[in-house]
């Protein structure tokens, strides 16, 4: 038998702003990465996860992405974790044969 417990948070207007804010700068992050990556393919080169963490340090340092540095960083390297929807993607794992 599985049991299962369903949870319901009130956050505060501040809460919830910064609840926001991490999703939003995940999902920039999750496209730019999955952008930069495309290129990079495109070109012939093999993008790592150690590649775009230390691309991610270098956005985070430019001037024009310092709203990015108002949310945790755990949030935004877990947005790069795009190595298995690659892996994935390239295996054919996730695509439903008829």
């Amino acid at each position: 038998m599985l049991k299962a417990y369903k949870y319901r948070i009130y956050p505060t207007k501040k809460q919830k702003e910064l609840i926001e804010k991490h999703f939003g700068c995940s999902r920039f992050i999750y496209n730019y990465f999955l952008d930069y990556r495309q290129k990079e393919y495109a070109k012939g080169k093999k993008v790592t996860y150690a590649i775009t963490q230390s691309e991610l340090t270098k956005l985070t340092k430019l001037e024009e992405y310092s709203w990015l540095k108002e949310v945790g960083s755990q949030s935004l390297q877990m947005a790069i974790r795009l190595d298995s929807a690659f892996t994935k993607f390239f295996k054919q794992q996730g695509v439903i044969k008829v």
